[in-house]
């Protein structure tokens, strides 16, 4: 009987041993991971990750602060409102533009930068292009900026800042994206020279000294003849290169076609098709006659 105990109070023992051993383990491999998980919540973020946050206080304020202004009825808390939203956006500011200061990355003090000059207005935004266009403007990370400079209110600068991005960035990729831009601005441009006399002087004059002389270079005429040639070279010279999801060259080609066939005045492009009978036609088999086109697509 005592022979048997003995041998119980051994495997007893050893067993206590390997539990205890294997809960140690467990400890320890969990002071290890949470150790990890620190270290990983102290690392440094990177100038993107920063940027997206940045970019998330601004979304996040302006819907906070957008709820405020229509909730208010008394004019001198609307003002007060977008008095805060210029401040919040000054410090945004100026938190961004130390992200670039910090930043030894170009391409991510490139989109700090273009995301400052396109979102938040003021000095900071001045501020920003400026220093995009002089010590970034030969960084291939410099095409976004040709995008967002195209969906600004035209204005001489605009324009002068997208040429110069052509002409002085040495990738065939940022000059093409520069150039469809462009072209983009031209048509942006062109609503503005259709308007009225009196309404297309006054948009002259809100574009500074400049404003009257440049309006007037700028014909419908003139600007759907430049933007034939610049769309005639993005097809030519830069038809392959890749701009969001397609290729410019294939952006360009919609806008020719446009150019060419579709203005006021023009002869429509023949079309054929069968009717909801099944019944073959062509436009031009109803020329002289008033035609409403309808086209519509299921998917």
């Amino acid at each position: 009987m005592r022979f048997h105990l003995n041998w119980f109070l051994i495997l007893a023992l050893a067993a206590c041993s390997a539990v205890w051993g294997q809960e140690k383990g467990e400890t320890q491999s969990g002071q290890a991971a949470a150790a990890a998980e620190t270290q990983d919540e102290e690392k440094e973020l990177s100038t993107q990750e920063k940027l997206r946050a940045l970019q998330g206080d601004q979304r996040k304020m302006m819907m906070e602060l957008g709820r405020e202004f229509r909730a208010a009825t008394d004019p001198a808390q609307k003002a007060e409102i977008m008095q805060q939203r210029r401040d919040v956006e000054a410090e945004l500011a100026t938190k961004a533009m130390t992200l670039v200061k910090q930043s030894d990355d170009d391409e991510a003090s490139v989109q700090v930068l273009s995301w400052v000059a396109s979102s938040l207005p003021g000095d900071a935004a001045d501020q920003a292009t400026e220093v995009l266009m002089t010590k970034y403007i030969e960084s291939p990370a410099i095409g976004s900026l040709a995008g967002r400079l195209a969906r600004q209110q035209p204005s001489p600068k605009t324009e002068q800042m997208l040429r110069t991005i052509m002409e002085k960035n040495p990738s065939p990729e940022v000059q093409g994206q520069a150039m469809f831009s462009l072209v983009n601005y031209l048509g942006s441009l062109k609503r503005y020279a259709e308007l009225d006399d009196q309404v297309k002087q006054q948009f002259a004059k809100s574009m500074g000294e400049d404003g009257p002389a440049y309006m007037a270079k700028w014909t419908p005429k003139a600007i759907d003849d430049a933007s034939l040639k610049l769309l005639e070279t993005c097809v030519a010279k830069y038809g392959d290169v890749q701009m969001g999801r397609r290729t410019i060259g294939a952006m360009a080609e919609s806008k020719l076609f446009v150019l060419k066939y579709l203005q006021i005045g023009m002869v429509a492009p023949d079309i054929e098709g069968a009717d909801l009978d099944e019944v073959a036609f062509k436009l031009s088999d109803y020329r002289g006659k008033v035609v409403v086109l309808d086209f519509w697509g299921d998917w």
